[in-house]
């Protein structure tokens, strides 16, 4: 995948600032990437690169790659 290509942006889910890794064109469709504990958006580009043709979106959880942190302690039990 063309680095070039890729565009970092910014949302906010019920407050939690997301970022999100997304690559185009979507000659073929959309794939939606999320990762797993402890990692981010870019254990996937060996696979964005094996799938040139189609729109990627990666998305850093809350607290990892470049999404912010979630503070808990306004929460109570």
């Amino acid at each position: 995948m063309d680095r070039s290509r890729l565009v970092l942006e910014q949302t906010r889910v019920d407050g939690i600032a997301v970022t999100m890794t997304v690559a185009s064109p979507a000659d073929k469709g959309t794939l939606f990437w999320i990762h797993g504990y402890t990692l981010d958006a870019s254990i996937w580009s060996e696979l964005w690169r094996n799938l040139p043709d189609w729109r990627h979106i990666g998305v850093d959880l809350p607290g990892h790659g470049q999404s912010a942190p979630v503070s808990y302690t306004h929460l109570t039990l």
